[in-house]
This record gives structure tokens, C-alpha cells and sequence, in this order.
């Protein structure tokens, strides 16, 4: 959230006993925390196997700077014994892009291609393979040989839409915005797109996360285009969350090397790009 704006989590407290418990919530500190935190209600009285549901609200201080966060441990105690703590990690916005670069650094680069000779060469092969690319239909009905399953995307459009997500940047023309949202729309479509397939692309899980690399880096490129709508974010976030329970499940198998990786990353740049800061830090220093 914004500075100033609130975050409200949603807590369910049980009485897991046979016994009345009487349950007391607070923040757990440790000095220097600058963002608010309220717990409504802070006490609740439950019967044995009664759960209800607290509201715990953040309200994201100034002082923390764009993309900083703060942790909230809520710590309850019952019948005046320590039962359990959970965390939660609160973000303050940062604005799109910044996983390649941020706004400041995509105006040097196009300064750079309007006024260095290489640049504006390369620029301008960008604009050339994109405005020739066309967004192609998904694939319905066709199995990968690799995984036996259906796909959304032949290998290798994933590239052609970052690339185009690039001519966005370069040249601030809507229609690359367009082409990237359209390529991002189809795949994230609940019906039709990566939540019933469970595949992106004809190749097998170390193409995948290769894939929703480039799907990270392209969403980000375009994020305030216009492009999107809130139900495209909103779909968007789903589909990156299935890919990240995938990889999750499948890098926690006691096997290690550069295909779990590539899978990892993938997962990892699609918690960046929403701003998820929980699911990051699992595919950074969680198991696998």
C-alpha cells in the first residue's frame, strides 16, 4: 500500500482445546516498528472448538521508503500461556517498472537512443521485429512432447512479447502496450488460459520458469500503460500465484541444480512484480 493508505489482514483465532479460552492479541516489538498496527478485537473469550475472526490493520507509515517493509508478528496468548504468533510482512508501494529498471533509468536509456548513434540503431531494431510481430492465438488442444500436457504458447513468443514490452518503453507508444496486455490477457484468462492448462509453454518446468521470467519482466514494463484493467491484475497475481505453488512443491524435493533455479527465479520475479514480499523471500531463502 501507499504511504498513509491502510493494509487490513483477516485472522482466524480457534480453540483448538476442550477447555473456555480467553485469548489475548498484540503486536510483538522490537523497537524502532513505524508503521501502526491495531488488532480489532485484541481479546476474544472462545469456546471449546469456537473460531472467529480478528482484523489486524497496518497503516503504512512515510518514513518508510518505496519498496521498504516492516514485519508485524501478532503473538497470542490463552489463559495467560503463550499460543502461537503469525507474520505478516507490509510493503510500501513502488511504482512500476523496477525489476529490469526503474523510471529514472528507462529516461537515460531513451535520451541515449535519441542521441547516441548504437543506441538509436538498436532502438530501432527493436521497433522494426515488433511492429512485425503479431500476437499469436493460444494453442488450444495442442499436448507438449516434453510433459504430455496442453500448453498455452509455442517457446519462444515469450521473448517476442518482452521485446515489444521494450519498444513500449522506448518509444511510449500505446500499441506495444496493447500487443503485451492482449499476449498477458490470453494467458492468464481463467477459462481458457494458464489456470486450466498449468503449463505455459511446450516445453518442460526449467522452460516454464524461464518463461514467467519474461511474463514478470513484460507485466512490469506495462504496468501503468493503461493497458491492464483491475480484473487483468487480479488475474495476473492468480496466475503468478499457481506458477509460485508448482515450483514450490516441485523445488522442495531434495533436489538441487540449475533447473530448480531457473524454476526458482521464475517463481520469484512473479512475487516481485506484485509485490509480494512473503513469497519472495520463500524463493530466496526457503527450502529446496
Amino acid at each position: 500500500a501507499k504511504a498513509g493508505e491502510d493494509v487490513v489482514y483477516s485472522v482466524e483465532v480457534s480453540n483448538c482445546t476442550d477447555q473456555p479460552q480467553v485469548v489475548n492479541l498484540a503486536r510483538r516489538v522490537q523497537g524502532r516498528e513505524v508503521m501502526e498496527t491495531r488488532i480489532t478485537p485484541d481479546e476474544l473469550t472462545l469456546a471449546p472448538g469456537e473460531s472467529r475472526s480478528v482484523e489486524v490493520r497496518v497503516t503504512v507509515s512515510e518514513r518508510v521508503a518505496p519498496g521498504g517493509r516492516e514485519h508485524q508478528v501478532i503473538q497470542a496468548v490463552a489463559n495467560g500461556r503463550s499460543a502461537g504468533t503469525i507474520e505478516f510482512i507490509t510493503l510500501s508501494y513502488l511504482e512500476h517498472p523496477y525489476i529490469l529498471h526503474t523510471k529514472a533509468r528507462w529516461d537515460d536509456i531513451r535520451h541515449k537512443a535519441e542521441t547516441v548513434e548504437w543506441a538509436s540503431d538498436a532502438a530501432a531494431e527493436y521497433v522494426r521485429k515488433e511492429d512485425a510481430w503479431t500476437v499469436p492465438a493460444i494453442s488450444k488442444g495442442r499436448i507438449s512432447p516434453n510433459t504430455n500436457c496442453e500448453y498455452i504458447y509455442e517457446l519462444r513468443e515469450h521473448q517476442k512479447m518482452f521485446d515489444t514490452a521494450v519498444a513500449y518503453q522506448l518509444t511510449g507508444e500505446q500499441k506495444y502496450a496493447e500487443k503485451v496486455a492482449h499476449y498477458l490477457r490470453q494467458l492468464i484468462d481463467p477459462i481458457h488460459g494458464y489456470p486450466r492448462t498449468q503449463q505455459g509453454t511446450g516445453g518442460n518446468l526449467v522452460k516454464e520458469g524461464g518463461f514467467f521470467q519474461h511474463i514478470a519482466w513484460g507485466y512490469d514494463l506495462i504496468y501503468n500503460s493503461g493497458a491492464l484493467t483491475d480484473e487483468d491484475h487480479t488475474n495476473m497475481a492468480a496466475t503468478f500465484r499457481l506458477f509460485q505453488k508448482i515450483i514450490d512443491q516441485h523445488i522442495s524435493q531434495a533436489v538441487s541444480g540449475n533447473w530448480q533455479v531457473a524454476e526458482a527465479c521464475g517463481a520469484l520475479y512473479g512475487a516481485l512484480a506484485i509485490q509480494d514480499m512473503v513469497t519472495a523471500n520463500r524463493f530466496v531463502e526457503g527450502p529446496g
